[in-house]
């Protein structure tokens, strides 16, 4: 009964290998796991340069403007200028685009306020 039970096993093993060369096992044991790649935020991000672009616009325009505040800009400066330079020193790296994201929204609503109040 064992001798059958091992011919059963051979029997297996040499119909497995037949199906399977030793090249594409090796491959299949060995193969680098792929790592994931972070994507890194850097300068071309558009909200970055939506940001910038708005504030360099802003600037002038509400300079212009007689009785208009300009702290509504103030935000938007903060998280453009000194914010990312801490993000930057802090962290290593360029900040995420939730940050620019958000910087955009406070400064969105912040005006919007001043345009109510007046």
């Amino acid at each position: 009964m064992q001798e059958q039970n091992e011919k059963d096993w051979l029997s297996e093993q040499l119909d497995r290998e037949k199906k399977v060369s030793v090249d594409t096992s090796f491959d299949e044991e060995n193969k680098p796991e792929k790592k994931k790649v972070k994507k890194e935020n850097d300068t071309s991000d558009p909200f970055f340069v939506i940001d910038l672009i708005l504030f360099s616009l802003m600037i002038p325009a509400f300079v212009g403007m007689r009785g208009h505040p300009l702290y509504p800009l103030l935000p938007f400066f903060i998280f453009l200028g000194p914010g990312t330079i801490l993000w930057e020193i802090q962290l290593k790296k360029f900040p995420p685009r939730w940050y620019f994201i958000l910087a955009l929204v406070l400064t969105i609503i912040a005006e919007a306020i001043v345009i109510i109040q007046v």
